[in-house]
């Protein structure tokens, strides 16, 4: 549930799952125990005031209900669980790294044992959508009864780009990451895609840069709000706001108190 305000609480055939009280942040439901074959209703009871209205009453409409994409969605019992990416730009040799971590879910929790053999994959696409370098592949742990010897159900990849397109507000160049989870017979049963830029934002000398060059923010705050939508923002929305606030100079957003819609960062 991507997002309802101000509180929100999940039915699935008529069985309590959970609520949710922050209308900023999506919330994430595990539905599998109160599925059953064919047809399945669904409910989402959205509290329109509660003690959370009045955290969340930041200079904005109160406008109540699901204001964000809904989606239910399916994982093998083993797969990836999180995909951690630190990226840097060394603007002095023009090189850039990118790590990556793929955390994979075992399906401990449900008293599966740990099953030896399986492996991540990963891959690094330029923005021409080559592949850079090779696929790199490692072997996820299992042995998980090992105290203080076992880090967790983790792989570790790291790529180092010579000569490296560093991301800017002016030239958004991005790269892809692809990892794959393959089991011990040797299929692929979980793919995850993500996009990362390579810059270095630090504060040197009293000035910010950005990949080693001193910028100017001309920024101004941008909330979830349509005139005929209200918070229902679609991604056409929030990209017409970004072509005029462009048009304009704008260069950074305030994003008014809350995370704002995974889609707008992308």
């Amino acid at each position: 549930i991507g997002g309802a305000e101000s509180v929100h609480a999940l039915f699935v055939n008529g069985a309590f799952v959970g609520y949710g009280t922050d209308s900023r942040l999506p919330s994430e439901y595990d539905i599998a125990p109160h599925l059953r074959p064919g047809s399945n209703d669904v409910a989402i009871v959205v509290v329109r005031y509660s003690a959370h209205s009045y955290i969340e009453d930041q200079d904005q409409w109160w406008m109540a209900g699901l204001h964000r994409s809904l989606w239910i969605e399916s994982r093998p019992p083993v797969h990836i669980a999180d995909l951690p990416i630190k990226s840097d730009f060394d603007p002095a040799d023009g090189s850039g790294t990118i790590d990556v971590t793929t955390v994979v879910d075992m399906g401990v929790d449900v008293g599966r044992r740990p099953e030896e053999g399986w492996t991540a994959k990963a891959a690094v696409h330029g923005p021409n959508g080559r592949r850079i370098g090779r696929v790199q592949t490692a072997t996820v742990p299992h042995e998980h009864a090992r105290p203080y010897n076992f880090v967790g159900f983790e792989t570790i990849h790291s790529f180092t780009i010579a000569r490296a397109k560093p991301w800017s507000a002016e030239q958004p160049d991005r790269y892809e990451v692809v990892v794959e989870l393959v089991n011990p017979r040797g299929n692929v049963v979980h793919t995850e895609r993500q996009y990362v830029g390579l810059r270095r934002v630090e504060v040197r000398d009293r000035q910010l840069l950005v990949n080693g060059e001193p910028i100017w923010i001309f920024g101004v705050n941008r909330h979830d709000h349509h005139p005929d939508r209200g918070k229902a923002v679609s991604v056409d929305d929030m990209r017409a706001d970004l072509v005029a606030m462009r048009a304009h100079n704008i260069n950074a957003i305030r994003t008014s108190h809350y995370p704002n819609d995974t889609a707008f960062y992308d």
